[in-house]
């Protein structure tokens, strides 16, 4: 990412990926923009590990389990949740979307 990155439009990915936590009925709400990238990337992995793994040298139709699928999905997305809410001080480090204190950005050089 160039070092003079544009905030208000950091501001605005960073909203997209917010959830809201109702703690009444321990629910999570995403907004559509996230609902749709999540289906989308559920295809992505899909297309990814199944009918086309071999391209990208793994074992053709690696994963062709729909759920298997959803499931590594969920994952991915609960990781990259917990990051964007300060949960891990930041890390991964990525200039506008997480702020780590200066302990996990300097720890990410070792």
């Amino acid at each position: 990412m160039p070092s003079n990155y544009n905030s208000t439009e950091l501001n605005e990915i960073k909203n997209y990926l917010d959830p809201i936590y109702y703690k009444n009925n321990n629910t999570i709400v995403v907004s559509n923009d996230f609902a749709n990238a999540y289906n989308y990337a559920i295809n992505y992995y899909s297309i990814y590990l199944g009918s086309n793994s071999s391209q990208y040298r793994l074992k053709p139709n690696l994963i062709t389990n729909k759920t298997i699928i959803k499931d590594l999905t969920a994952y991915f997305t609960w990781s990259a949740i917990i990051s964007i809410m300060g949960y891990t001080n930041g890390f991964p480090y990525t200039i506008g979307l997480t702020t780590p204190s200066n302990n996990a950005y300097f720890s990410t050089f070792a």
